[in-house]
């Protein structure tokens, strides 16, 4: 048997013998893995080196989004993370998002500065009731990547 859970080092292999018609209980104890690891950089313009305040970087590990950080006004972030396979996603308005993925070996801090792509072009419009015309605010609108011909 094994056992595992977010957050928590794995319990591994050990062998139960189980009898036809028996019923075993068997209670484990998971050690929480601490968040034990800082990654911390900036994200900025990756054609003029600006900072870009107000970047969104979020870490996922094992499939588990944490708590995101929030660029300041020089650009910097800080997540509290724990150790492991991280990945990496950062995004800003007027900006391509990116991904980059990294290893934590060991407690501590990282630096992993994050550069952000201009985009071209942008999306410019209204978004309407369809019955009566009135301008609606609070929506979100976004393209597809998938769709490579730009028609939406």
């Amino acid at each position: 048997m094994s056992h595992n859970a977010f957050g928590y080092a794995p319990y591994d292999y050990y062998t139960v013998y189980v009898g036809s018609g028996q019923v075993l209980w068997y209670n484990i104890s998971l050690t929480p893995n601490p968040m034990d690891a800082w990654i911390n950089g900036t994200v900025s313009d990756a054609s003029t080196g600006a900072p870009i305040a107000g970047a969104t970087v979020i870490a996922q590990v094992d499939g588990t989004i944490l708590p995101s950080a929030v660029a300041n006004a020089t650009g910097f972030y800080s997540l509290s993370v724990p150790t492991g396979s991280v990945e990496l996603s950062a995004n800003a308005l007027g900006y391509a998002p990116t991904l980059t993925s990294t290893y934590l070996r060991s407690a501590g801090e990282y630096i992993l500065n994050i550069g952000l792509t201009p985009l071209a072009h942008g999306v410019r419009g209204y978004v309407r009731d369809g019955v009566t015309g009135a301008g609606l605010s609070g929506i979100l609108v976004t393209v597809d990547p998938l769709f490579g011909t730009g028609y939406f």
